[in-house]
């Protein structure tokens, strides 16, 4: 899987040093909140028993934060 990683990383022009199975997994989990948003489903579907583990899959960049509170138009 890692080798096809690489490959397709390279076809999409992002550097193959941020592309590995592991950020793969939290890819679907910071685009399944955003989509769905149900953290419960989310830990059983990456076979986490503790929600604690899941919310480090889903944490923010401090861009991201910024983009949603710019939608609260405050």
């Amino acid at each position: 899987m890692d080798k096809a990683l690489k490959y397709i990383a390279i076809q999409a022009g992002i550097p193959q040093e941020l592309v590995y199975p592991h950020s793969v997994r939290h890819l679907f989990a910071k685009e399944y909140m955003r989509k769905i948003g149900d953290i419960s489903e989310l830990a059983d579907l990456l076979g986490h028993t503790r929600l604690e583990t899941t919310w480090i899959y889903t944490k923010t960049t401090s861009e991201e934060k910024r983009v949603r509170l710019e939608h609260l138009d405050l």
